[in-house]
């Protein structure tokens, strides 16, 4: 049973933070890794809940290594919020807007009458 609640203590809010990610525009690069991280990290907790004793290490490594995968997806989740698009393989390019008035258009459409 508590390998089970582990994961559902876990998982849930990390593919939200995968969801958040993928949305901001991270790259795939990024996605494939830390969804690969996690991957790994919850096998290893598996693989330290079927040993005899709780304390070892499989299960440590897992509960560190899914703490710093979620630390790392939530960094990258601020400094998105904060305007740095970071690890973006390409930035955005920025606009540039124009206010015309109507009439403006309408002179120019007579000019290339």
């Amino acid at each position: 049973m508590r390998r089970h609640a582990n994961f559902v203590e876990n998982v849930p809010y990390f593919m939200i933070m995968m969801t958040a990610l993928e949305l901001n525009g991270a790259g795939p690069a990024l996605l494939h890794g830390l969804g690969l991280a996690m991957l790994f990290m919850r096998t290893m907790h598996v693989i330290g809940f079927k040993a005899d004793t709780l304390q070892t290490i499989p299960r440590a490594i897992a509960g560190f290594g899914t703490l710093l995968v979620s630390l790392t997806a939530a960094g990258v989740l601020v400094s998105q919020f904060a305007g740095g698009r970071a690890l973006d393989p390409e930035p955005a390019q920025p606009t540039t807007w124009s206010i015309r008035r109507p009439d403006e258009d309408e002179r120019e459409a007579k000019a290339l009458l």
